[in-house]
């Protein structure tokens, strides 16, 4: 059990066959080259994965109504269980790719919650939602958010909400969320792929240019297709 609070732990989570432990190793480099050299990554995976003693391992306990290709999002949840003992967390998509300094990331003011803006507000200026890629917050001060998933099943939370973001959002005191600055996480494919999107015309501003790293971005989010491994562009295959 995780008990020193003071100090943030960075956290993936791993579950089904969709990644394989070759995205944790190259997470946790990314972290040690852009955040903190002496990270100890703490994985979050089923009881049968076999994991290395240098990574911390948090079990996930089997949900027999959770399955298909979204099930992944919905392990996250298990995260804010207080019985793994975690106090302030960072947590990071498997498929995120980290292009800078990300030691901002320890800093971000645990009295709130944290994560960047869901990437329809490009589209939709007024969408407010969360995108659950790259999220900070403390558990000791959030326990709302696992108290009120606990109490009702899951599988009706399933077909309520689209993804484990949504619910997230809906769970979360409105007055303690805060977006991370838009400048520093990214969508590859809507902002940096081809210069970015118009968001007016869905059509990329520089065809054909490949990644275009704006000045301020520190973080790649891949939400959807392709992911970094199907990705032979030299942005990716650098960091």
């Amino acid at each position: 059990m995780h008990t020193n609070h003071a100090d943030p732990i960075y956290a993936c989570v791993l579950h089904g066959d969709y990644y394989d432990w070759r995205y944790v190793e190259r997470l946790r480099s990314m972290l040690r080259r852009h955040a903190d050299p002496k990270i100890t990554l703490h994985v979050f995976t089923e009881p049968t994965r076999t994991v290395p003693s240098d990574y911390y391992r948090h079990d996930l306990r089997p949900w027999d109504q959770v399955h298909g290709p979204r099930q992944g999002w919905w392990y996250k949840m298990q995260m804010f269980d207080p019985r793994h003992g975690l106090g302030r967390v960072i947590y990071l998509d498997l498929d995120v790719v980290l292009v800078g300094d990300c030691s901002w990331l320890a800093g971000l003011d645990p009295a709130y919650f944290w994560a960047p803006r869901d990437f329809r507000y490009i589209w939709r200026p007024a969408c407010q939602q969360i995108n659950s890629s790259v999220m900070v917050w403390d558990n000791l001060r959030f326990p709302e958010i696992w108290r009120a998933f606990a109490e009702q099943d899951i599988a009706y939370v399933m077909r309520r909400f689209k993804g484990d973001q949504d619910y997230i959002y809906s769970s979360l005191p409105q007055d303690r969320l805060r977006f991370i600055d838009p400048g520093l996480i990214k969508s590859w494919r809507w902002e940096i792929h081809d210069g970015g999107i118009d968001p007016v015309t869905r059509r990329p501003w520089r065809p054909g240019s490949g990644g275009l790293l704006t000045p301020d971005a520190r973080i790649l989010v891949f939400h959807g297709q392709p992911k970094p491994h199907e990705i032979s562009d030299p942005v990716i295959t650098q960091h």
